[in-house]
Parts: structure tokens; C-alpha cells; sequence
């Protein structure tokens, strides 16, 4: 429960799909892709009803933090030849203590990777679900009913505080199906599974092959992202607790939320699309790639994004967008400003501890651990501090329910600040350089013709489900 409170502080959005999937009693294995470290540990035992013994490397045992948790979880560790060859032998350990949470209907995770992959998409995985799944049933003699659910973790960006995630669950893919194979071939039979999860967790996930396709995926999406969700999704759903609507409040966030599986959805295609092109046609591929990138240069050098047409810089008014920017401005800095004083120096320490990190994936959860840590001592520190200086209890107990919600306030401010910024600065070069504007809109315009049509292209050569799921 306290994890799930602070994972909703985390982020922004913690959105699932799937969740009925998940056998409600039995032996069950959770295989997810692993795109962001432990933190996607943290993720995955907040969004099931079951409990979750993991699998894990035993090379992250070796840092204290991690092993503490891990030991007080009841995480079980696996032994790779890379981390050290002399300790391959406890892994028959491993799998028998394995063999016993299935045989208790007990709920396993694992992420079949075997290590941190890289955003958008999910690597070959290794054959030890396959083999503990297939393991226990045959130590149980073949009458356990082990299911494997793939699960996709899906961030909109892993490194981010404040940002949002998508876990998708999976059909269960039923051993039972591959009991007579094993018992006749148990290479074959692990190979086989193996290959119908990573299908699986790919479905579930958001593969791309290539990181050429991630980064030019990621171009096209920011460009003609906005017109297929138009057509597409909807906001949808709103908080209905009061804790959500007061953070909510907090943040500034709109009563709404915008459904992560559609995005994410569309962004699958995009990447579908490009792989497609990448073999059929890959001179237009390049040409594509081109002309994106000689639009980025164009945004650039005018300070804009790629958005900054879906509002035209005509209907903004430099005097309304202006006084609005004042007023709020004016208005929230002195609350912005108390919760920049009171947490800016422990946020500066978690950011510094992120990106100290050995790499990407694992800033995430070393932010949210320090945080964790040090954001209720500073808390503490600072309520401490004011006592000793004679402040009365109430005050006391205010600022240890204000502190936090205006740290959150500071962040959504000046975040706000520079959407107003942005805004005004698209009215003051439309005024001063039209030309350039409308030479912008222009060249974004044919972007969006071409991708309409390679979309066109895209449906009829694949009979992609595109248009079909717009439909529905």
C-alpha cells in the first residue's frame, strides 16, 4: 500500500490494462520486458492482486539498498556466467525454490531478458521461464496448470520524475499445452514456449527492431501523433477519490487523463509502418527521414515545437496570452516559491543520485528509492528545525502536509510558465515574421500529407487493423 502511494507520487499516470487476465488462484508466472531496472519491479508488484515472488540477477544483490529489499521481498536470485561463472551452480537452488512457490499456487515475476533492455523494444529472452514453468510441472507430475502471463511495461519516458507508464497484460499462455511435447523433446518444448512468450511480451510491449526506427517512430509521432489520437482516442475517465482530486489539484492536472494504451497503440503502428517501409521502399524511408529532420532544423532555429500549429497563432491574442501569463505569474509565485524553498535541495540531491546512476534505465529507481529516503527526513529536518525555533504545533503540522503539495505545485508551475512563454513567443514571431510561420505550417502540412498517405499505403499493402480500430 505504501509503495503504491509513493509510485503514485512518482508519476504522474499509472495506467493498466489486462488486469482480468491474471489467474486469481493458481500457479502463475508474470514475464515482462524490462526496460527501466528495479523500478519496473516496484511497477509490476503494485499492479496485481497477487503476490509476486521474484527472479532477479543475483548481481544486483551486491548493493546494499537493493539486497535489503530484495531479501525482505523474499526475491530469488539467479546466477548468470557473466557475474560469475564459479556460482552457476546455485542456480538448481534457485529453480527448486521456484518449483515450490508454483507447487503452493504461488505467483512467480521474472523479466526473461535478463537484463535492462533499451526503450522501445524487448530483446530475445532466455529460455528459463520456459524451464521453470515446464520444470515444475514435470516435478509435480504434469498436473500443476502453471500459466505465464506476458506483461508489457510501456514508460512515456523511463528517466523522468513525474512522468507516466502503461502495464499491459497478456493472454496466459497455458503450459499445459506443451506437456506432451516436453515429455517427448524438452529442448523443443522450451524453445517453443520460449518463442510464444517473447511474442507475447512484444504484443504486450512496445517493440520496435532498430534504434533507427525508435528515433525516426518518435520524429513522425511527435508531428502526426496529435491528428491520430484526434481520430482515435478521447480523454477519458477522471479521479474519483479525494486524494486525487486534491493532488490533481495540486499539480494542476485536468480532471481528465489521457488513455495511455491508445497512445502507445499508435505509436506501435508508426513503428510498424517505418519497418515496413524500411524493407519494402528504403530510399523513401531515407527521404523521410530527410525531410523530418530538415523540419526539426527549420523548428529550432524559431524556438517551436512540433505542435505549435494545432493552435494557430492567428486565434492567440499577445495582449490575453500576456495578461493571463502576468496574473499567474504574480499570483502562485509566492506558494511556487515556498515549495521551491522547501524542496529544491532534496530535489537537487535526487537528481544528482539519478544521474550518477551506471546507466540509463536504473535512474528511475534510484530517484524514486532516494526519494523514499531522504524527502521524510528532510521533512522531518525542516519540522524539527521549526520547533526548536519555538513555531507552534499547527504550524508544525501544516507545513508537513503543505511542504510536499507545494513542491509538486512548484514543479506543474513552471512548467505552466513556460507553455505560456511558448505560446506568446509563436504570437510574437507570427506578428513579426510571418512569413516564416506560414513557410512552418506549410512544410509541416506536406509532412502531414505524406504520412496520410504512406498510412493509406501502410493499411492496404499490410491489411494493418489501423482504420479498423479507429472505427471501433
Amino acid at each position: 500500500m505504501a509503495l503504491r502511494g509513493a509510485l503514485g507520487l512518482y508519476f504522474v499516470d499509472i495506467q493498466s490494462t489486462g488486469r482480468e487476465l491474471i489467474p486469481r488462484k493458481g500457479p502463475v508466472i508474470l514475464a515482462a520486458n524490462h526496460p527501466n531496472s528495479i523500478m519496473d519491479t516496484v511497477i509490476l508488484g503494485t499492479q496485481t492482486h497477487r503476490t509476486v515472488s521474484y527472479l532477479a540477477r543475483s548481481g544486483l544483490f551486491k548493493f546494499f539498498p537493493v539486497r535489503w529489499l530484495f531479501n525482505a521481498c523474499g526475491v530469488i536470485p539467479l546466477f548468470r556466467a557473466q557475474d560469475d561463472p564459479t556460482q552457476l551452480h546455485k542456480n538448481q537452488g534457485s529453480f527448486d525454490r521456484a518449483f515450490e512457490v508454483l507447487a503452493e499456487g504461488g505467483c512467480i515475476g521474472i523479466f526473461p531478458e535478463g537484463k535492462n533492455a533499451p526503450e522501445r523494444h524487448v530483446q530475445d529472452i532466455k529460455t528459463g521461464t520456459a524451464r521453470i514453468a515446464l520444470g515444475a510441472e514435470k516435478v509435480a507430475g504434469y498436473g500443476l496448470g502453471v500459466k505465464i502471463v506476458p506483461v508489457g511495461l510501456n514508460f512515456v519516458r523511463r528517466d523522468r520524475f513525474l512522468s507516466s507508464v502503461l502495464i499491459r497484460f497478456g493472454e496466459p499462455l497455458d503450459t499445459a499445452d506443451f506437456v506432451a511435447q516436453y515429455q517427448e523433446d524438452e529442448r523443443a518444448a522450451v524453445r517453443d514456449l520460449t518463442q510464444q512468450l517473447l511474442d507475447g511480451i512484444r504484443d504486450a510491449a512496445t517493440h520496435m527492431e532498430d534504434d533507427r526506427t525508435v528515433a525516426l517512430a518518435r520524429d513522425v509521432y511527435g508531428i502526426y501523433g496529435s491528428k491520430l489520437l484526434g481520430d482515435l482516442v478521447d480523454d477519458w475517465g477522471s479521479r474519483n477519490n479525494l486524494a486525487g482530486r486534491m493532488l490533481d489539484d495540486v499539480r494542476s492536472e485536468h480532471n481528465v487523463r489521457t488513455n495511455l494504451d491508445d497512445m502507445f497503440w499508435v505509436k506501435q503502428r508508426i513503428g510498424d509502418a517505418i519497418a515496413h517501409f524500411a524493407k519494402a521502399q528504403p530510399d523513401l524511408v531515407e527521404e523521410i527521414e530527410r525531410q523530418v529532420e530538415l523540419y526539426k532544423s527549420h523548428l529550432a532555429q524559431s524556438r517551436m515545437r512540433h505542435d505549435f500549429m494545432d493552435r494557430r497563432p492567428e486565434t492567440l491574442s499577445v495582449r490575453r496570452e500576456s495578461i493571463k501569463f502576468t496574473l499567474y505569474a504574480i499570483l502562485f509565485a509566492p506558494i511556487a516559491a515556498w515549495g521551491f524553498l522547501c524542496n529544491a535541495p532534496a530535489y537537487a540531491v535526487m537528481r544528482l543520485a539519478a544521474l550518477r546512476a551506471q546507466d540509463e534505465a536504473q535512474r528511475a529507481f534510484t530517484a524514486f528509492l532516494v526519494a523514499i529516503a531522504l524527502f521524510p527526513l528532510y521533512w522531518s529536518a525542516q519540522v524539527y528545525g521549526l520547533l526548536a525555533l519555538g513555531a507552534p504545533w499547527w504550524l508544525c503540522l501544516l507545513h508537513t502536509v503543505a511542504a510536499p503539495l507545494a513542491g509538486f505545485f512548484f514543479l506543474r508551475y513552471r512548467r505552466q510558465l513556460l507553455r505560456y512563454r511558448r505560446r506568446i513567443l509563436t504570437r510574437t514571431l507570427f506578428l513579426n515574421d510571418r512569413r516564416m510561420v506560414v513557410s512552418l505550417a506549410a512544410e509541416r502540412q506536406r509532412l502531414l500529407n505524406t504520412f496520410d498517405e504512406l498510412r493509406r499505403k501502410f493499411v492496404e499493402s499490410t491489411e494493418s487493423k489501423f482504420d479498423e480500430h479507429i472505427k471501433t
